[in-house]
C-alpha cells in the first residue's frame, strides 16, 4: 500500500497525491499559456492604436475584449494590460467616467496559497474586484482580491486597497485608509485652481510658470 496524506480532513493516497499534483501543474501551464497570448494580442493591438491615432480614451473596446467589463468615458493608462488586470480580467467590472493610471494593478487572486500547495496542490482562492463611478486611481496603486471602491473617490498613488473604501471619500497609503472626504478635498483643491483647459502649448506654458512665482512669495 502507497502512502498517505491528508488533504481537508480525508485520506488521500501517494496516487492521489501525484495526480492532483499533475492537475495543478496543468492548470498552471495553461495560465501561462493563456498570459503569453494576452501579451502577444496587446503588442499587436498597440501596433493598430498607433496606426489608427487612438489613445487612453480610446482602447476600452479592447479591453472589453480581454474580458474585461468596463463602463462609458473611462481612461486606462497601460502599457500591458495582462500585467494591469492579470489573468482574469472578467473577475474586473469598472463603472463609468474612471481614471486608472500608469502602474496600477488588480490582483484578483491570492498568491501567497502557493506554500500550501505541496499539502494541497489545488489550493486557489480568488476574488473579484469592483471599481464605481467617478473614480480616480492614483500611478502605482494595487487593488487586493475582494475590494471595491465606492463612487466619486480618488486613490491616492502607490496605496494598497486591501479593503473597500466608501464612496465620496479620498483614501491613501499602505493600507489604503480614508484620510478625508470628497467635498473637504474639493474644498482644499480649489484654492490651488489653474485654468489651461483649451490653452495653446504656449499659453499652458506661461500659465503654469508663473506657480514659481507664486510659491517664491510664499516660501
Amino acid at each position: 500500500m502507497g502512502s498517505e496524506y491528508r488533504r481537508g480532513g480525508r485520506r488521500l493516497s501517494t496516487r492521489d497525491g501525484f495526480r492532483l499534483a499533475k492537475t495543478a501543474r496543468a492548470a498552471d501551464t495553461r495560465d501561462m499559456e493563456l498570459l503569453a497570448r494576452l501579451a502577444r494580442v496587446w503588442r499587436n493591438q498597440r501596433l493598430r492604436w498607433r496606426q489608427a491615432g487612438l489613445n487612453e480614451y480610446t482602447n476600452t473596446p479592447f479591453f472589453r475584449e480581454c474580458g474585461l467589463a468596463i463602463g462609458e468615458g473611462c481612461r486606462i493608462f497601460s502599457n500591458n494590460p495582462h500585467e494591469t488586470f492579470g489573468s482574469e480580467p472578467y473577475l474586473i467590472r469598472i463603472g463609468n467616467h474612471v481614471t486608472i493610471t500608469s502602474g496600477v494593478k488588480f490582483i484578483t487572486h491570492d498568491g501567497g496559497t502557493w506554500v500550501f500547495r505541496q499539502e494541497d496542490p489545488a489550493f486557489d482562492v480568488f476574488g473579484p474586484i469592483e471599481v464605481k463611478d467617478n473614480v480616480f486611481i492614483g500611478i502605482g496603486t494595487i487593488l487586493m482580491p475582494g475590494v471595491t471602491i465606492g463612487e466619486n473617490c480618488v486613490i491616492g498613488s502607490h496605496s494598497v486597497v486591501s479593503r473597500s473604501i466608501p464612496a465620496n471619500s479620498v483614501a491613501a497609503g499602505v493600507p489604503a485608509r480614508v484620510i478625508m472626504g470628497l467635498e473637504e478635498y474639493r474644498a482644499k483643491k480649489l484654492t490651488q485652481r489653474t485654468v489651461v483647459r483649451g490653452f495653446s502649448a504656449a499659453e499652458r506654458k506661461a500659465v503654469l510658470l508663473r506657480l514659481w512665482e507664486n510659491r517664491t512669495e510664499d516660501s
